[in-house]
């Protein structure tokens, strides 16, 4: 019994500490939620303080709370930078195609002679070294043309020449066929032949390399220089009448797009080619040369304006339609401004072309108030240019016109004046004529032995005779007696043409 009584009361004692010890778990606990709740409300604050400072990170063993958290600024994150390739692939270029070499010179230049065509115009400059005797010394003029030429036959251009201390310039203007070259000593431009090497139509100089031509031959050998530039020699047996010979030439032509870009010439010229009025006195000189002409810009535009040529008279088109009947009989009378004449005979019948024009000029009023310009005693006087100068012309040109019977066998011969022949053989006569003061064999078309002569030869000269002084010779005479005489008593007030019906 006192077993089971202790038994009994050891159960009992123990249910009362249980009771006690949940009693103080209790308690501890509620002290412990308590306290949780201030430690929440001091996180939370502290929270706040750290996001507003972003400051401090938030740990993942702090309780999570209902109330909004601000929202974090984004973080960026750095990109690594990639790696190089340890062997990066290379980017192939394009290959050229390969130039197609032609090995053909003659179609080498006709290919840049067709692409000069088409391109109608291009800018050009020629250098110029001249070296000839004079008073038995060697002297070497030196010469620069630059300018830009149209295919259509117009040019601009100017020449430099620099002699020691003197400096001459020259400009040259070619259009519609015609050319002219300014004079220094008055700034006004005169008559130029355009068939001229140095001084002309640029387009007719390269078409000379022609393969064409009889005078002009190339090599057969073709140099390909550095992948672009064909190089071509050749020779020309003569040109403008063998004024120029032995001539050696060396033709550069790109060889992309078939243009000129260098052409040198080498050889002989007869200074009469290069009509500068510093050469005046050295025309039937020669002279060797050697001539480098330079190309570029092909297809500029341009545009070649004449310049002034109201000092030059009337200018025509053309030589004039026939408007004489050679049947008849025509003279002509001078009339001085100062009040004396001189009477022509007109030779219509075996000089029709020539005494036609010389009709219609009087006629028009061409020789209206001109001047014998030029007086030589004891040879010629000459008239027949409104610029009172030798360098005037009308404009056209027409052909020699020679006849056995006509002659310049006395004085008081009347014949047309000219600048030798072309390059074509034709004559350039225009308004100019002279009359002799004596006989002057030497000028006459045919030799004496009654053969045609050859007017092409160097120093030839060959006039044709329209007519003779039937009266008033004497006042001829007299222009040449007194060089003192003003260009009043020179002048020429008008000529007057008088026609007849040849009777039978």
């Amino acid at each position: 019994m006192i077993q089971g009584y202790k038994f009994c009361h050891m159960f009992r004692l123990t249910q009362k500490k249980k009771i006690f010890l949940i009693t103080i778990i209790l308690i501890i606990l509620c002290i412990g939620c308590f306290n949780s709740d201030k430690t929440n409300k001091s996180s939370t604050q502290s929270e706040k303080v750290s996001i507003k400072n972003t400051t401090s990170k938030i740990t993942d063993d702090k309780p999570i709370t209902n109330k909004p958290l601000p929202k974090a600024r984004p973080v960026s994150t750095p990109t690594a930078t990639p790696a190089p390739t340890p062997n990066p692939t290379a980017i192939p270029l394009p290959v050229p195609a390969p130039v197609k070499v032609q090995n053909d010179p003659n179609q080498i230049v006709n290919n840049a002679i067709l692409h000069l065509n088409k391109a109608e115009s291009a800018k050009y400059k020629m250098e110029i070294k001249l070296k000839t005797n004079f008073q038995n010394s060697e002297i070497l003029i030196p010469m620069e043309i630059s300018g830009i030429f149209k295919q259509n036959g117009g040019s601009q251009s100017e020449i430099f020449v620099p002699l020691g201390l003197f400096t001459f310039t020259h400009q040259i203007i070619t259009k519609n066929g015609k050319s002219y070259i300014s004079d220094p000593s008055d700034n006004k431009f005169y008559p130029l032949r355009d068939d001229n090497l140095f001084t002309g139509n640029i387009s007719q100089f390269l078409n000379i390399f022609n393969s064409d031509s009889e005078e002009f031959s190339l090599d057969p050998n073709v140099n390909l220089l550095n992948s672009s530039e064909y190089q071509l020699t050749g020779s020309f047996s003569s040109l403008q009448s063998e004024s120029l010979s032995n001539i050696k030439t060396e033709i550069l032509v790109d060889s992309k797009n078939n243009q000129f870009n260098k052409i040198t010439l080498a050889g002989k010229v007869k200074l009469d080619l290069i009509p500068l009025p510093f050469l005046k006195g050295l025309e039937n000189s020669y002279a060797k040369f050697e001539l480098s002409a330079y190309f570029s810009n092909f297809g500029i535009e341009t545009q070649i304006t004449l310049p002034d040529l109201t000092h030059l008279g009337k200018q025509f088109d053309s030589y004039p339609k026939m408007s004489i009947n050679p049947e008849n009989k025509y003279s002509a009378i001078i009339h001085m401004e100062n009040g004396d004449q001189v009477s022509i005979e007109l030779y219509a019948k075996k000089t029709p072309l020539t005494v036609n024009n010389f009709v219609f000029l009087a006629r028009d009023g061409y020789y209206d108030n001109i001047i014998f310009h030029r007086i030589i005693p004891g040879f010629v006087a000459q008239t027949g240019d409104p610029t009172g100068t030798g360098k005037g012309d009308t404009g056209y040109e027409f052909d020699n016109e020679f006849h056995p019977s006509l002659k310049h066998n006395s004085p008081g011969i009347v014949s047309m004046a000219n600048s030798g022949l072309r390059k074509n053989s034709k004559g350039t006569n225009g308004s100019q004529f002279f009359i002799t003061y004596r006989a002057t064999p030497h000028l006459d078309g045919y030799n004496p032995d009654g053969s045609k002569k050859d007017c092409k030869k160097p120093n030839s000269s060959c006039h044709t005779v329209f007519g003779k002084v039937i009266s008033g010779m004497n006042i001829i005479e007299k222009l040449s007696s007194n060089q003192s005489n003003t260009n009043n008593d020179k002048k020429i007030r008008k000529i007057e043409i008088v026609e007849e019906k040849d009777v039978k």
